[in-house]
């Protein structure tokens, strides 16, 4: 059983891992290929779930290309609002304290769905559908989320291969799927294995008192600066750099 916490001692990156882990969770559920998924800060930002449009228009799958009024594309956007309600309705949190970290996502889908309707009737019964298709696949799906936050809160980015898998993981995933052949060559998944035991050996060793706090954090900032060497050898190092990476 999971440890509560009270919202006062909440690690403020929580939030935002569920935040994006919510998106990460229904894009891929509808379908969507995951570039990446991140919280680490950079210039005020505190990251986000990007999706590799250019791979989904290559293998046939332009749907959700900006300005096709799909409305899979505000199922998506909701799902990070609806992951941190849901979130917090879990373990007794004040959702109004969080609900700041929304107001782009909102935006957002007040712009598209005003495009697509300009009934407002019929907007609202679209935005409701929307909504609880979200939540039901959140809800549905919520050992997912939880797993990959984790991954998150701790290791600040997750490539779009990692997240796919940590989520067909999580959720039982069997079949096969279009962006597999597209993922399987990422560097940083191919060692995931790798990288989450000693990830977990890090918390272990901590927990059962062989290390100190500081020493923990320090051998996950080593973890972080192998995954990020790794993932600069790749040929997409520019490309996840233009997305949300920094030089350091």
């Amino acid at each position: 059983m999971q440890q509560q916490i009270s919202q006062e001692e909440v690690n403020p990156s929580i939030p935002y891992a569920y935040h994006e882990a919510g998106h990460a969770v229904v894009g891929h559920s509808i379908g969507r290929m995951i570039a990446l998924v991140s919280i680490q800060k950079e210039k005020g930002y505190r990251g986000g779930c990007l999706f590799d449009a250019f791979a989904e228009s290559g293998s046939g799958r332009s749907q959700w290309q900006k300005g096709s009024q799909n409305l899979e594309l505000i199922t998506i956007l909701y799902a990070g609002t609806v992951a941190v309600s849901i979130l917090c309705e879990r373990r007794g949190w004040n959702y109004d304290d969080w609900q700041a970290m929304e107001r782009q996502d909102l935006a957002e889908i007040d712009h598209i769905s005003r495009q697509m309707f300009a009934d407002d009737t019929q907007r609202e019964a679209a935005l409701d559908t929307c909504w609880e298709h979200a939540y039901n696949l959140l809800t549905e799906h919520w050992n997912a989320i939880d797993t990959l936050a984790t991954n998150l809160v701790t290791l600040e980015w997750v490539t779009g291969a990692e997240a796919h898998t940590i989520i067909r993981q999580a959720i039982g995933e069997k079949n096969d799927d279009w962006r597999l052949d597209i993922l399987k060559d990422d560097p940083v998944n191919q060692q995931r294995a790798v990288f989450d035991a000693t990830r977990e050996q890090l918390i272990a060793d901590f927990v059962n008192g062989a290390i100190t706090e500081q020493e923990m954090e320090e051998g996950i900032g080593l973890l972080r600066q192998k995954r990020e060497k790794l993932l600069r050898s790749s040929a997409a190092w520019a490309w996840y750099r233009s997305l949300i990476l920094r030089e350091k």
